[in-house]
């Protein structure tokens, strides 16, 4: 029998297609710990996703013959700042930019808009005197899977988010409001340890760099007392309007 996924309606990103990390994490979760995945075109929800498993541990999903996306295992590492505490990232939270104005509102990670039973409420805001953004994060029992684990592909899809925030507050990559349209076109991550459900954590995130309509920004998940979980290096596009 063909391999499959579905990205279902709460995971949602944009309006009527899965949220880029959440995707990047469904396929990183058929690779391994580490991986890269790229996203060639948006991944429609509610729909069956042809899974192709490539050469060297690689995977792609694909709506039909349309590629969604396509990922590898990699050997990662990169330079983490070290972590804000719980209190800090409550306190950047209440500075988040999505609060007033939020490019993608339907996104159920990080929109306001999205009730807390359905979203995730990654909220990242400014770090005072340090040049990242940070935002608290309690997993709650539906991430988890039997063990009390959260499923990896929650945390991919929570690195997601505070890189492209980090790249608006920090970097202006997405203009002023109304923002510039722009997606998720890499992640590359690392999950270290699991994240227990009801686990305090951080999360922050911090810009790399901007080329052209490339934005490069980096993410990563710690608990509250001070051990890294999960880390990312994301690519944004800017798009042509």
């Amino acid at each position: 029998m063909d391999e499959s996924v579905i990205i279902n309606k709460e995971f949602m990103g944009p309006p009527g297609y899965g949220q880029g990390g959440y995707v990047c994490g469904v396929v990183a979760q058929l690779i391994g710990d580490a991986a890269e995945v790229t996203l060639r075109g948006p991944a429609p929800l509610e729909k069956l996703l042809k899974v192709q498993h490539l050469d060297e541990g690689g995977v792609a999903i694909s709506d039909g013959d349309t590629l969604i996306a396509e990922g590898s295992p990699i050997t990662f590492d990169i330079d983490v700042p070290a972590p804000v505490s719980f209190s800090e990232a409550e306190a950047a939270s209440k500075f988040y930019l999505g609060i007033e104005h939020h490019p993608v509102p339907t996104c159920f990670v990080c929109s306001t808009q999205i009730p807390e039973e359905s979203g995730l409420s990654i909220f990242p805001g400014p770090v005072e005197e340090r040049s990242m953004v940070a935002t608290p994060w309690t997993p709650v029992a539906r991430l988890g899977r039997a063990d009390g684990k959260v499923e990896s592909k929650f945390l991919w899809a929570v690195l997601d988010c505070p890189s492209g925030w980090a790249l608006l507050d920090l970097a202006g990559f997405f203009g002023s409001v109304p923002y510039d349209p722009a997606a998720l076109g890499r992640l590359s991550g690392k999950i270290i340890e699991p994240v227990e459900v009801g686990q305090r954590c951080i999360a922050i995130g911090w810009s790399i760099g901007v080329e052209g309509r490339k934005g490069y920004a980096g993410s990563a998940i710690y608990s509250s007392n001070g051990d890294l979980h999960a880390v990312a290096r994301a690519t944004w596009i800017r798009l042509k309007t």
